[in-house]
């Protein structure tokens, strides 16, 4: 744990309060070395809001956090490991209303009619791949990550020649973009940026592959129905064009498995823990019949654990904006460029909201709302929220059916896995089993 000595609680002229730090990185050094340790001291010493260096504020009141995400694009710019300088900022600025087209195209193809359309589809894709790597002791959350890369390339599309290729590209910008962001690699606009540079490598060759299959489809056109997320795009009655089509396409399958399969791996090791817990849920799926358009509607108690898993360890740990101008937040005023931190991992495990917030309680999910407002942000919220929520919800409990229904789980103790606060709070080392029953 960070140690604040007595002395070093100095507010600035503004009159936030933080450590002192050094004299000119601030308390930079110090958070850098372990930012979660120094996140979990400088709320309890200093409060919601606290100074961390000339450039940085860590921030832990919902409310706060709420009106960041709901602005965001508006005063809030979201932050980028590929954006260097005044010029990077720009750009990401003036990219924001087409982006922001092509999540909504995404927001679009992962409804919760569109998914329950493919229900089945996905399902024996998941049993497909769990039962592969069925029997044998695996790196969990790398195979975990390459099912569901599989699994979201047949549902954006089909059975295309060039999916095994593609699904291959997704994981290495997966783990290329780990890679970068894990590395403090500089973001001085000057200088030159070999992970960056790798990554946009691999982003260029997906970008080519999916521009071909999207020219083959439009060539070959659609199925009176649409079989998969390409064709909703292409049979739209407004069509995209090509780069669009191709952005859109690429967004998705870049941003629906890895955050879910980081997920799924902590669900999966808090099922291991909890043998009673995985009992119930095993018993509700086995009985369920559909999960209907929405999971609960099938399985509350096994949705209410995946929720539970995800407020214990929310694959995003940590969340930043940068100020696009002068704002007011928790009674102070700060200036435009500045960066705002928060974590949800804090926030989920805040006595003030919750109670007994370090025990994993399904059942607190059965209860109406056990929580307050803005408490609860596994998929952050706002405009720039999670597109794909509810296919991340139905990957997580199909997943989890597949597993309790015909498996054993043989993990590790949780307290033995190492939580790596990394680009995603990832379950560092982890290897076990799912073995048939």
């Amino acid at each position: 744990m960070v140690a604040f000595p007595d002395w070093i609680n100095m507010r600035t002229r503004s009159g936030m309060p933080g450590p002192r730090g050094r004299f000119l990185p601030g308390g930079s050094i110090e958070f850098n070395n372990n930012p979660i340790s120094w996140m979990t001291r400088a709320r309890r010493d200093f409060g919601d809001v606290v100074r961390i260096d000339r450039d940085r504020i860590f921030l832990s009141d919902p409310e706060a956090v709420h009106e960041i995400l709901i602005e965001t694009n508006k005063s809030y710019l979201i932050e980028s490991a590929f954006a260097a300088g005044r010029k990077g900022d720009a750009i990401l600025t003036e990219s924001v209303p087409s982006f922001m087209d092509i999540r909504g195209d995404v927001r679009r193809g992962a409804t919760k009619s569109a998914i329950q359309s493919h229900l089945e589809r996905l399902a024996k894709s998941i049993a497909a791949g769990v039962r592969e790597r069925a029997n044998q002791e695996v790196d969990v959350l790398r195979e975990v990550q390459h099912i569901l890369s599989c699994v979201n390339v047949d549902y954006c599309m089909g059975s295309d020649p060039e999916s095994a290729s593609i699904s291959g590209l997704v994981e290495q910008h997966f783990w290329a973009s780990i890679e970068l962001v894990n590395s403090g690699e500089t973001h001085w606009p000057w200088e030159k940026r070999l992970l960056v540079d790798r990554v946009r490598g691999i982003n260029g060759e997906l970008k080519e592959q999916l521009r071909s299959v999207v020219r083959r489809r439009k060539k070959e056109g659609t199925a009176d129905h649409p079989v998969d997320f390409l064709d909703y795009l292409i049979a739209d009655s407004n069509p995209l064009n090509e780069s669009r089509t191709v952005s859109s396409l690429r967004l998705m399958l870049l941003g629906s498995h890895a955050i879910p399969a980081t997920a799924l791996t902590w669900i999966l090791l808090h099922l291991a823990e909890e043998p009673y817990l995985a009992e119930m849920a095993r018993q509700e799926l086995c009985a369920a019949r559909s999960f209907g358009q929405h999971p609960g509607e099938g399985a509350p108690f096994s949705l209410a654990v995946i929720k539970e898993a995800l407020r214990l360890h929310p694959p995003t740990w940590v969340i930043a904006r940068r100020t696009l101008r002068e704002v007011s937040l928790s009674g102070y005023r700060i200036p435009a460029g500045q960066q705002l931190l928060f974590s949800p991992y804090l926030i989920h495990r805040d006595e003030r909201s919750w109670v007994a917030p370090e025990r994993f309680d399904p059942q607190r999910w059965l209860r109406n709302m056990p929580h307050p407002r803005y408490s609860y942000l596994p998929f952050s919220m706002g405009s720039r929220g999670c597109p794909g929520v509810h296919m991340g919800m139905m990957q997580s409990l199909l997943f989890v059916s597949e597993i309790l229904r015909n498996y054993t789980l043989r993990m590790p103790s949780l307290h033995e896995v190492d939580e790596r606060f990394e680009a995603l709070l990832l379950p560092g080392g982890l290897r076990g089993a799912w073995v048939s029953l």
